[in-house]
């Protein structure tokens, strides 16, 4: 089956060029596409699939530039058409709002067929992003620190909650206390009894709350020397970056200055180069 190209705007002119079935159907497709417009953006995405199965690389789909420059100006309006394939020789005499319309086709036809190749056809694969060591190792630090303060304020929550349980339990006791006092006084020995049971129970429950407190501020002051040296870490690491930022601001600055003393007309520009370029070194050498 022969296919007939007869697109002026490119620099390429084939004539009577035989394609494959899939091909020609792909550039009908691509027509169809281009004359519906935008209306139909999921047949694109298709159609990015379809030119990968018949073109399989983006050096293939490349090489058919003309043809499928051709079928998106089959797209266009008649008008478009006309003055797109327009011989070179008629351009002298072309009307201005053609010319026009003719730079505006070329325009729109580089604009889909780049649209098809890079958006659809064959996307640039994502570059995974370098990840910066110094600044990785300040959020890793920043992450530890920000637990730490949060176990800290846990720790700290804990040794109150003892605390208050210890002091509740200790006036419970002291009361109570008194009404066995009460009780021994009147001469009540059941209720002393009783009482007397309640004051035992509540002492042991008292020496319970006390290791519980003295545990409570041993993990505390834990929590808050591990807190101190996690922010301290986080500290050094953000002043790692700090010092990054300086060296590679230092860095752009003697760049500069070297191609400033290249350029330089003194006599004494070659040493210059020479002292700048030596004070570089050093400092990416510090980097490393």
């Amino acid at each position: 089956m022969q296919f007939r190209m007869t697109f002026n705007l490119g620099v390429h002119h084939m004539d009577a060029i035989v394609l494959s079935a899939a091909i020609e159907a792909a550039l009908k497709t691509l027509t169809g596409l281009v004359a519906d417009s935008e209306k139909v953006s999921n047949r694109w995405i298709e159609f990015g699939q379809t030119c990968r199965n018949v073109f399989v690389t983006v050096e293939e789909f490349d090489k058919h530039s003309t043809q499928l420059r051709d079928a998106i100006l089959n797209g266009f309006p008649k008008a478009s058409q006309k003055v797109a394939r327009a011989p070179k020789a008629d351009l002298k005499g072309m009307p201005a709002e053609d010319v026009k319309l003719r730079n505006r086709v070329s325009s729109d036809i580089s604009t889909y067929y780049g649209r098809v190749r890079n958006q659809y056809a064959f996307p640039p694969a994502p570059i995974a992003p370098v990840a910066d060591p110094v600044r990785s190792a300040h959020e890793e630090a920043a992450k530890k620190a920000a637990q730490a303060s949060i176990d800290k304020a846990a720790a700290v929550a804990a040794e109150n909650a003892a605390k208050m349980e210890k002091k509740q339990l200790e006036e419970s006791l002291k009361l109570t206390e008194l009404l066995l006092k009460s009780a021994v006084e009147r001469k009540d020995k059941a209720e002393a009894t009783k009482t007397r049971k309640r004051v035992s129970d509540l002492k042991r429950k008292v020496q319970a709350t006390e290791s519980k407190v003295a545990e409570a501020t041993t993990k505390t002051q834990e929590m808050i020397e591990a807190a101190k040296a996690a922010q301290l870490e986080a500290n050094a690491k953000l002043a790692l970056i700090e010092e990054q930022k300086a060296r590679e601001s230092l860095k752009s600055k003697l760049v500069d200055a070297i191609k400033v003393a290249r350029e330089s007309k003194l006599p004494n520009a070659p040493d210059l180069v020479k002292a700048l370029q030596a004070a570089h070194d050093i400092l990416v050498g510090a980097a490393k």
